[in-house]
């Protein structure tokens, strides 16, 4: 019996109950090796001229001793800045509730904050969180952009460097000098300068090492 132009109406299905017109039946894809896989994004130079970017991040060894060094600084840091301020706050309390006052707190915040401040600084450079100005860097091509890049580490190096080495001969001035309440010797807190300056001069040379091995296959910069 034929059917009707009213019957084959009904059994069609609804573009507004299926608007995709299949019947509630998906087209499959063919079966093959593609199936189901997401093709790897390929690596490309970083667009910003950032040498810590994620192309260009050192692995193995460098990633070992990055991790590391932001250990050390990361638990010296916190450790000095949880004295600081559990020092600043036994003053307060000791000078507001019971009326008296501890003349050795205030100089072990200070000296606290001394390697505090320091160490956080080694771990900003060492995690890459130091603030860049780039907006003209970011407007020259490829080639130029690396060399204002390398004069920046080289001064950045220089800087370092200065600090490092008149930081140990710091030490060697005030090796004999006490601090007035405490009597502890000057150079243990004069020493987080040099030794700072040192962890960053490490961070930065990583840095650069990883910025000058781009290019490279994966796990040959470091």
């Amino acid at each position: 019996m034929p059917m009707t132009s009213a019957a084959w109406s009904a059994s069609r299905p609804s573009r507004t109950t299926d608007p995709a017109g299949w019947g509630g039946r998906l087209p499959v894809a063919p079966p093959g090796p593609s199936r189901g896989r997401v093709p790897p994004r390929a690596r490309s130079p970083p667009e910003d001229g950032n040498p810590m970017s994620e192309a260009v991040r050192p692995s193995g060894l460098a990633a070992r001793i990055r991790t590391g060094l932001s250990l050390v600084e990361a638990s010296v840091a916190a450790f000095m800045l949880i004295v600081m301020v559990g020092c600043t706050v036994l003053q307060v309390v000791a000078r507001f509730v019971f009326s008296t006052g501890l003349s050795w707190t205030d100089e072990v915040a200070m000296f606290s904050f001394i390697w505090a401040a320091l160490m956080g600084a080694a771990l900003v450079i060492n995690t890459g969180g130091a603030h860049r100005i780039d907006a003209f860097v970011r407007l020259l091509p490829l080639p130029p952009r690396r060399v204002v890049l390398a004069l920046v580490y080289v001064t950045i190096l220089a800087a370092l460097v200065l600090l490092a080495v008149y930081g140990v001969k710091l030490l060697f001035v005030v090796h004999f000098q006490k601090s007035s309440i405490l009597r502890v010797p000057m150079s243990w807190i004069y020493a987080a300068l040099p030794l700072s300056a040192t962890l960053m001069l490490v961070s930065t040379l990583l840095d650069w090492r990883s910025h000058l091995g781009f290019g490279a296959p994966e796990g040959d910069h470091v």
